[in-house]
């Protein structure tokens, strides 16, 4: 909702979308980051798409506000999902807790279903954090499993494609890269 309402005030400027984005985020801030980040009906479970698009929304924020509150808080949000979900010998993020051996989901998940993955998420915001070795792991182990996955991984090719244009340096965001004439 945060994303989107910041997307709205990209159409509509002068609408109050901007701030009505940031009484949203203040709201889930006061409820899901200041005790502990958790999926919305279970105080004990999350998943790595609970991050993934908070630090997105946060991404967001910080770009269109210029506060680096949000961009600080991102990073540091980063920094405990990689913690909680990433898998070092597979150089990629679990949808569980690696400390939760939950047996009803599936520990890794690379596939867009519902909802973009997980995974292609965070290779996004670690671009857009400038984390660009986290990005580099991330985006070769996606890569792997383009082979065999790639009609369930839509969200993932854009995100290595943001990944491989930002990394050889061409000016781009999630939407593209602007043409030097």
């Amino acid at each position: 909702m945060v994303s989107a309402l910041i997307a709205a005030n990209e159409v509509l400027p002068n609408k109050g979308y901007l701030q009505l984005a940031e009484e949203f985020f203040f709201k889930i801030e006061k409820k899901y980051i200041e005790g502990k980040i958790h999926h919305s009906y279970s105080n004990d479970i999350v998943f790595i798409e609970d991050y993934a698009f908070l630090i997105n929304a946060l991404n967001d924020l910080s770009d269109k506000t210029m506060n680096f509150k949000y961009k600080d808080l991102a990073r540091k949000l980063t920094h405990q999902a990689i913690s909680k979900f990433f898998i070092e010998d597979k150089k990629i993020f679990q949808k569980n807790p690696k400390n939760n051996e939950d047996i009803f989901f599936k520990p890794i998940d690379i596939g867009d279903n519902t909802i973009p993955n997980g995974n292609a998420i965070m290779l996004i915001n670690l671009v857009r954090l400038g984390m660009m070795e986290e990005a580099k792991r991330l985006s070769e182990s996606l890569n792997g499993y383009l082979n065999i996955y790639k009609n369930h991984m839509m969200t993932a090719i854009r995100a290595i494609d943001f990944f491989n244009n930002i990394n050889s340096g061409k000016n781009c965001n999630e939407q593209g890269c602007k043409i030097d004439e």
